[in-house]
Order: structure tokens, then C-alpha cells, then sequence
């Protein structure tokens, strides 16, 4: 077990000691950050103690374990795709949400429109961002592209002013005249809005039909998890969009009766809260910022796709759902189910 020091100074020493103003035995003094690995443990009095590799000792409570590194591309090395090494350079990822928090340190090239502003961003809009453009900690698989992050949602926003948000955001990237990936993690369901809110649907229908006679844009969708698959979730559920949906393992015999492309295990994701701590979660939220993100970097190699042409060149690492592991998978699955 590798272990790093969380004090400023650490005295090392010969062997554990039962009373700290006992110096006699400390053979050096280590500074905060310094890290090594753990071959044995001893518990006294003051606690246990870790011996490294070159026999020293230091006491617990001054250490932890450091912050492992996770890198997405390691997580999709399996499927054999050599476009991922482009890292989505020359292509923008905009990705409709609650929002990234603005950092430097952790986002590459990055812009920020703020379309619901009346609480703090919540933290499933930078956990998505680091799946896709992370740089430290996270290490994102399109992070050498542009992240463009709309905030249309904060916690307690209507669904009317949540319409009129998405659609503003669609219009934006209506816009946009280069390479890009329409990232949304939210669905609606449609009866509801062909039941109360037709006339926004039908707006944000034709802005997502325009986006999709356009050349070099995609739109994926996340389309729930489990038997809520089966709802009909716009925009999810249109043929522009490229949606997503996860299953667990109590849900494989899942008949799946709406659209959708590609299914997804559950598998634990792991990325940014909003203080850029390492946190975890799982869903078709997830999963779409992944597929996202390999469509980025395929763009960015191919200088330009279509749908078909981007499910075709999935096609080519599917798997059947019965292959399908659980919990830490090491490599990213899926099945493509309709093109």
C-alpha cells in the first residue's frame, strides 16, 4: 500500500516509539507530500505504524493514501481504436448541464455560459466535465479539444423555465460553425410535455432537427437506467440523437421497447465533485459523456462524421449484454442496438 505524508514534517524513524518526545531514535525528516510504500504495520499505544521498504517507520495518523490518477483512456484501451490518441483536438464538446466550476488546473481550453443562476452549480455537471476533459486527477479522453459548458439547470428549477433554457442552449450551438458534440445528460418525459408544454417541445424538436442536417454535429442523449429505459424520454428519443441507456445486474432480461443505440452496464465511474475531489457515481449520465468523448476524439481524426458513421465504427468493439461484468469494470462495454 502506497502511503503519503499530510503533515508539513514527519519524523521517520528506527522503530515505533510509545512516547513522541522520545527523539533518540529518528533517522530522517520528511516533508508533506513525501510518499512510500507500506511493507509492514505495527500498533502500539499511539496507534499503528507503517514501515517502508528501507526499514523506517512512521506513525498512521500523518498519512493517507495518495490520490490515484484516473485516466478514461486506460478504461476504453480494450475496444482498440487508434483515433483516441487525438484526445478530441480541434473538436468542442458542448455539454448542456448543471455546469462546470471554473478551473484552469483541471479544464484544458474551456468557455462557460450561465443560462439558470439561482443556486450554486451542482456537482453532476463537473462530474460529467472530468469524464470528458478532465486534465488532473481525472484525466478525461477528449481533454485536447474545447469544452463548452452551458449551465441550464439548477436545483429547483420549473420544467417551463428548464424548456426555455435547453432551447436557448440549442439555439447557441446552432451557431457554432466548427466540429462539434452536443453532450445532454437530462431527459424529459414525452407524454408529460405533449400533455403541458407542446409547443416548447416542438420548438426544441426543430432546433435538435436543424443541429442534425448539420455537418460534423452530433447529439447523444442519456436515456435512463434500467426499466425506466422504456420510458419515452425526449429528446432521447429522437432520430438525430444518439441515446444511451445502462442497466444494472438485476435487469438483464430487460425487453427494451423505445429507441435506443447503445445499452451500457452500470459500471462505477469516478470524477470531480464540485471541490475537485474525487467522487463516484453510475448511470446513462456517465456513460454518455464517455460515448461522448470517443465520438470527439473519432472527429477529430476522421475531420468530420455522421451518425451512422460513428455507430458503424462502434459496431466493430460491441458485445452481447451476457458478457456484461458489474461494479470496477476495467474496460468500458457496451451493446450497439440500433443504428
Amino acid at each position: 500500500m502506497k502511503l503519503q505524508v499530510t503533515v508539513d514534517k514527519l519524523n521517520r524513524r528506527k522503530s515505533p516509539v510509545t512516547d513522541f518526545a522520545d527523539k533518540s531514535n529518528v533517522v530522517e525528516v520528511v516533508n508533506k507530500g513525501f510518499t512510500f510504500e507500506s511493507v509492514a504495520q505495527i500498533e502500539n499505544n499511539l496507534g499503528v505504524w507503517h514501515q517502508g521498504h528501507d526499514g523506517h517507520w512512521a506513525w498512521e495518523k500523518a498519512l493517507t493514501e495518495p490520490i490515484r490518477e484516473v485516466n478514461y483512456a486506460d478504461f476504453v484501451l480494450s475496444l482498440g481504436f487508434d483515433w483516441l490518441d487525438t484526445k478530441a483536438i480541434d473538436v468542442t464538446v458542448a455539454m448542456i448541464d448543471t455546469g462546470i466550476i471554473s478551473n484552469s488546473d483541471y479544464y484544458n481550453e474551456f468557455r462557460i455560459e450561465i443560462l439558470s443562476s439561482n443556486n450554486e452549480n451542482l456537482s453532476h455537471g463537473n462530474f460529467v466535465g472530468g469524464i470528458i476533459a478532465g486534465k488532473k486527477s481525472i484525466i478525461g479522453l477528449a481533454n485536447s479539444g474545447k469544452l463548452f459548458s452551458i449551465k441550464y439547470k439548477s436545483d429547483g428549477d420549473p420544467l417551463p423555465v428548464l424548456l426555455e433554457n435547453l432551447a436557448q442552449a440549442l439555439t447557441d450551438i446552432l451557431n457554432i460553425d466548427e466540429p462539434l458534440i452536443i453532450n445532454i445528460s437530462q431527459g424529459f418525459n414525452s407524454q408529460v410535455l405533449d400533455d403541458r408544454f407542446k409547443d416548447q417541445k416542438q420548438h426544441i424538436a426543430g432546433l435538435i432537427k436543424q443541429i442534425g442536417v448539420q455537418k460534423n454535429k452530433l447529439i447523444f442523449c442519456a436515456a435512463d437506467d434500467n426499466s425506466a429505459i422504456n420510458d419515452i424520454l425526449f429528446p432521447a428519443s429522437m432520430d438525430e440523437c444518439i441515446s444511451i441507456g445502462c442497466i444494472d445486474e438485476f435487469s438483464t432480461d430487460l425487453v427494451i421497447k423505445t429507441k435506443l443505440n447503445l445499452l451500457t452496464p452500470m459500471v462505477t465511474y469516478t470524477s470531480f465533485d464540485n471541490s475537485f475531489n474525487q467522487i463516484q457515481n453510475s448511470g446513462s449520465s456517465f456513460s454518455t459523456a464517455l460515448v461522448s468523448s470517443l465520438a470527439a476524439c473519432f472527429m477529430s481524426d476522421k475531420k468530420g462524421i455522421s451518425k451512422n458513421e460513428f455507430l458503424n465504427e462502434l459496431e466493430k468493439s460491441s458485445v452481447n449484454r451476457i458478457t456484461f461484468n458489474y461494479g470496477n469494470l476495467k474496460s468500458f462495454q457496451y451493446q450497439l442496438l440500433q443504428k
